[in-house]
């Protein structure tokens, strides 16, 4: 596991360090071959002090990526929420992939590692309507099935996909009532997009 702390609104000390690498053994316990783990150490800019620091980790793990984030007072309670997440979530997927009856998760890390450099986009920084934050990323082929476990394990409220019937990007996102909803657009007069 190769662990990758950076900080924002923070300079990260030796002594972070050393308290995020150990709590992430934990995680190394469970899968051994997660190869890299992306953990942002935050110093939000807040009234509460309730939320003050928070910790985000993003790894990848059989052709999902994980992401947990916890924000507290203190930024070492913020971790260890983090890493309590992020077990648990992992404990989800290892209780899918047994119940689907799929290879287990550590056989599956292979196929993985090739994608760890892909970015994740995820738009979670949007404020006052001005863009904050941008990143690219891959747009995985999956049902749409799959892409609401995603999305659920992203923690966020839409995901964007390719879908397999329609070879189109598709769009799954969660309503107000808990149910979910799909978007898949289509191009009603191709010669008025492209301007001919």
């Amino acid at each position: 596991m190769h662990i990758i702390i950076t900080g924002r609104n923070i300079d990260v000390s030796q002594h972070s360090t050393n308290y995020v690498e150990k709590r992430l053994q934990k995680l190394e316990r469970h899968v051994p071959d997660v190869g890299d783990v992306n953990v942002e150490l935050v110093v939000n800019k807040t009234r509460s002090l309730n939320d003050g620091f928070g910790c985000e980790i993003t790894f990848f793990l059989d052709t999902r990526l994980l992401r947990a984030e916890a924000t507290s007072a203190d930024l070492y309670k913020s971790v260890d929420s983090a890493v309590d997440k992020a077990m648990h979530q992992l404990d989800k997927v290892k209780a899918r992939h047994r119940h689907k009856g799929r290879a287990s998760v550590a056989a599956n890390m292979v196929a993985l590692q090739e994608e760890e450099e892909a970015a994740i986009a995820y738009a979670d920084e949007i404020q006052f309507g001005r863009i904050v934050r941008s990143k690219e990323f891959s747009v995985e082929v999956m049902e749409p099935e799959e892409a609401i476990e995603q999305m659920e394990m992203l923690g966020h409220d839409f995901f964007l996909f390719a879908h397999p019937d329609t070879s189109g990007i598709s769009l799954i996102y969660k309503r107000r009532d808990d149910q979910y909803g799909l978007l898949q657009p289509y191009v009603d007069d191709q010669d008025n997009l492209y301007g001919s």
